[in-house]
């Protein structure tokens, strides 16, 4: 049985401190310049590509999901048309926990091709704490880094593995955070996130 402490983390409030670095990057994309592409576009709403906890491994819980609501933010300059985010959590201690974020943007075409090096800019800016890892090879394009202490004051201990890719006009930031994340099995819920996109 899981245990129930695991549903604190299923409160909203409490659940975007565990975010945070999602968070950060959804608003880097916001700041897209754009350029030309002749990639196609996606047909499913963002919350049809997302990640299920059937995706995950067992001992995951999902505890937020919604919709990426950026004009009423006034946060939609640069025409980002939808967007959605999930989140997952494992354990239920600061030596144990474990917290998967997904993002899902879909993104006019004519912007898509500096996404990445728009996150690349960004995460460059954050100092020695990141460190920028070998392409991973998912979509048409993507990157990997590894964000040691991702937040002063984070309930967890360890590191942040970010995985952000491109295909068609979607653009996904998977995040893993926490005292126990494993790269690998980040990789493969991005390339099961990709499977997703149509």
């Amino acid at each position: 049985m899981i245990n129930k402490k695991i549903y604190r983390y299923s409160n909203e409030r409490e659940n975007m401190r565990y975010l945070l670095p999602l968070v950060f990057i959804v608003i880097v994309l916001i700041f897209i310049v754009g350029c030309t592409s002749e990639n196609k576009s996606s047909t499913l709403d963002p919350s049809e590509m997302a990640l299920q906890i059937s995706d995950l491994p067992s001992g995951y819980v999902k505890t937020n999901s919604d919709t990426i609501n950026l004009v009423q933010n006034n946060q939609n300059f640069w025409n980002v048309k939808k967007g959605y985010q999930v989140g997952f959590a494992k354990g239920s201690t600061k030596t144990d926990i474990v917290i998967v974020g997904q993002a899902i943007l879909v993104v006019p075409i004519d912007k898509i091709n500096q996404v990445l090096p728009n996150i690349s800019s960004q995460y460059g800016k954050m100092g020695t704490q990141v460190v920028q890892l070998s392409n991973p090879d998912i979509g048409d394009s993507s990157i990997a880094f590894r964000v040691e202490n991702p937040q002063e004051g984070f309930e967890t201990s360890g590191e942040s593995f970010n995985i952000a890719f491109v295909k068609q006009d979607v653009v996904e930031i998977i995040v893993m955070t926490g005292a126990q994340t494993d790269y690998d099995v980040l990789k493969t819920l991005a390339k099961k996130a990709l499977e997703k996109i149509k």
